[in-house]
């Protein structure tokens, strides 16, 4: 199966996305950047019990930083992307692509690379924000946009075609 394809800066961006929202380090940190502000706001609003005003104010501010937040945070990491982009450091993973899955191997040919990665390498496949991610490292992985395929039916048979080589189950929003 040969795949070609264009992957455009927001694909590389929900990538980064993905990876921060199912990876635990990337859950852990979001929790804890989360909560712990607005209970360390609670604390001091509490302390400082003697005015109730302070209290109700300390309450709203911790109340409206939880809701907030998931915002907060994506809107960040976007934009820290987006700089990574503009520096170039993401040359090589936007832009038109063509992806072969051989009988051994995965071949990934980019406008400045061609690789060739064995299905014993994969370490995970990942389905979410309109795209495929076939992780071949930690933090590495080739991005399939949805819409590289003509239907459903083609992008199933992609899925089955990895899960059979590859052993792994999609993660993510299928």
């Amino acid at each position: 199966m040969t795949i070609e394809y264009n992957v455009s800066e927001e694909d590389y961006i929900n990538f980064n996305l993905f990876h921060q929202r199912n990876s635990k380090y990337g859950r852990r940190l979001s929790f804890l950047m989360r909560f712990v502000p607005a209970v360390a706001i609670l604390a001091v609003a509490f302390i400082s019990f003697s005015d109730v005003f302070f209290l109700a104010f300390g309450m709203f501010v911790a109340f409206m930083w939880v809701i907030m937040y998931p915002r907060y945070e994506k809107d960040g990491y976007t934009k820290a992307v987006r700089k990574f982009i503009r520096e170039g450091k993401a040359n090589d993973f936007i832009g038109s692509q063509k992806l072969s899955l051989k009988s051994d191997f995965i071949e990934e040919v980019t406008r400045s690379s061609t690789s060739q990665t064995r299905y014993e390498a994969v370490e995970r496949v990942g389905r979410g924000y309109g795209c495929f991610f076939v992780y071949i490292g930690a933090i590495k992985a080739i991005i399939v946009p949805v819409a590289a395929f003509s239907d459903e039916g083609q992008a199933g048979k992609f899925l089955d075609i990895l899960k059979e080589k590859t052993g792994h189950e999609p993660v993510g929003e299928l």
